[in-house]
């Protein structure tokens, strides 16, 4: 076998063992989302904060804790006892705690949500909108966090009060 072919079978053999740790890894880390969501969904249905659960989704907003890392929620979506559209908010790494509830009806809609942040920042591209928690002065506010490109080619996300409506931060990337 000449040299060239030597150094081609290890290039290759390189190059599959490369793509077969990106390919674990990604996996892993999609097991762990979907564990997290499961263990959530279980933690809010066996509280009794939600009767039934139609999806869970995953929030990392501004907040952070008392150690200054990064704080995630879990946004559990579903039914209420009272059979109204809900969302559990809870804290990813206290899923023992009561969430803090929005019941969707009692609040401003997503789209709602995504109007105020286009009448306030004329963004260029919309991407989504996602139910989250806002920490503010010790409360826990829920919030639609809508996330866009505005008018200089930013990722900006836009805090908006589901309650009021009202814009409470904006962070850009």
């Amino acid at each position: 076998m000449s040299k060239k072919w030597l150094i081609l079978l290890i290039a290759a053999l390189a190059g599959i063992a490369a793509g077969w740790f990106v390919f674990s890894s990604i996996q892993a880390g999609v097991n762990d989302l979907k564990k997290g969501h499961d263990t959530a969904k279980q933690a809010v249905l066996n509280q009794g904060s939600l009767t039934s659960v139609t999806k869970v989704t995953t929030f990392n907003g501004p907040n952070t804790g008392s150690d200054g890392k990064p704080v995630s929620y879990y946004a559990v979506h579903g039914k209420d006892s009272k059979e109204k559209d809900a969302v559990a908010l809870i804290h990813s790494n206290k899923l023992g705690e009561k969430p803090v509830m929005a019941v969707l009806s009692e609040g401003i809609s997503m789209k709602e949500a995504e109007k105020i942040a286009k009448k306030e920042n004329s963004p260029k591209k919309m991407f989504r909108t996602k139910m989250g928690i806002l920490q503010r002065d010790g409360k826990q506010i829920p919030v639609w966090e809508v996330k866009y490109i505005d008018s200089y080619d930013r990722y900006t996300y836009d805090y908006i009060d589901f309650k009021t409506g009202k814009m409470l931060h904006i962070a850009i990337k």
